[in-house]
């Protein structure tokens, strides 16, 4: 979960400058708690939840729930209170030199059924054949006219080569 004034919470202002965004219930559930269980049903073993603000609530939450208590999957919680963004996230992680091999990155408030399966074997064998890369960026598809009109435009720019399938350009553009 990344800190109230981050870009990330904005459109939950005033209600994320007393409680996390991952811990706005939906549907009486924390959205943390959606995050998880698709992580854990996706065969991730062990969480970290880098906590940027509200670090007490989401440790607390994490307790209540059984979280913490459970073998599967191992949590672990790191308190950064500096973190504005994703990539200050991955600074953060790699200079404490937490992960030493491959990980799923996500924010705290994902709800999602996706199988992170095909994702990760497809990643594990770019990354056999070309040590370089480093990383496979998961995006859900255009949404359509009505969702558009509905939600709004999402502001992001995204180029990748067909040929090689590598990202040229990911760039996040103020809403319209």
């Amino acid at each position: 979960p990344f800190p109230p004034h981050s870009k990330n919470q904005q459109s939950f202002r005033p209600v994320s400058l007393q409680c996390p965004k991952a811990l706005i219930p939906l549907v009486n559930t924390p959205m943390l708690d959606y995050t998880l269980e698709w992580l854990s049903i996706n065969g991730i073993e062990e969480i970290y939840i880098l906590c940027c603000a509200h670090a007490d609530q989401i440790n607390a939450h994490l307790k209540s729930a059984g979280w913490l208590a459970s073998r599967q999957p191992r949590i672990k919680t790191i308190t950064a209170a500096n973190c504005l963004s994703a990539g200050d996230a991955l600074r953060t992680i790699d200079n404490q030199d937490i992960i030493k091999h491959d990980f799923v990155l996500v924010y705290g408030d994902v709800i999602s059924n996706a199988s992170l399966s095909s994702v990760i074997d497809l990643h594990k064998k770019r990354r056999a054949a070309d040590r370089s890369a480093i990383m496979t960026l998961v995006l859900r598809g255009g949404m359509s006219e009505m969702h558009r009109g509905r939600l709004g435009e999402t502001g992001l720019v995204v180029a990748v080569d067909p040929s090689s399938h590598r990202l040229l350009k990911f760039e996040e553009q103020p809403s319209s």
